[in-house]
């Protein structure tokens, strides 16, 4: 069974991808229609909201690249979507053991995928007027960073392991 949910992991992949980049056309409309408020000069649109939108909708469409940039950032260069540290089994654990901890990665994986989608979701509305521009700020940055640590999530579990003296784990 977890055999065939890892299979199907690559289809789950793509279908985030196409959301991702649905959302980022979504957001440049949103963003296009926010700029034509804004040269209306009724006050109700901020140039940095225009600004936010815009940033999550290119963040979105080039969702793949965007991810890139962020894991390249946190954890050195040369690190990318398809370069991820993979977990190695051990000798003596069991094959289904292995199988189980390989879908229990890849479930935290899609995880940060959606968490980093929704951190690009909430950027969009910063500048807003909506629950203030630094509240929805630190909302995205922490969805953002925390999205990537849970997509690199062997390489996170490492460090905070080695942090606390107990070497890699994973």
């Amino acid at each position: 069974m977890l055999g065939n949910f890892l299979q199907s992991m690559p289809g789950f992949e793509s279908l985030i991808n196409a959301v991702a980049a649905l959302l980022g056309l979504l957001f440049t409309g949103f963003g296009v229609f926010r700029l034509i408020e804004y040269s209306k000069e009724t006050g109700r649109v901020t140039l940095w909201s225009i600004f936010a939108c815009f940033a999550a909708a290119i963040g979105l469409f080039n969702f793949a690249s965007s991810v890139d940039s962020f894991l390249q950032t946190l954890w050195g260069s040369g690190t990318s979507v398809h370069s991820l540290l993979a977990y190695s089994e051990s000798s003596s654990m069991p094959a289904q053991t292995g199988v189980a901890l390989q879908a229990l990665i890849e479930v935290f994986r899609m995880m940060g995928y959606w968490y980093y989608i929704s951190g690009w979701v909430r950027f969009k509305d910063v500048g807003n007027g909506q629950g203030g521009r630094d509240v929805t700020f630190k909302s995205a940055a922490i969805r953002l960073i925390g999205g990537v640590f849970l997509i690199n999530i062997v390489a996170t579990v490492n460090a905070v392991s080695s942090t606390f003296g107990f070497g890699d784990v994973l």
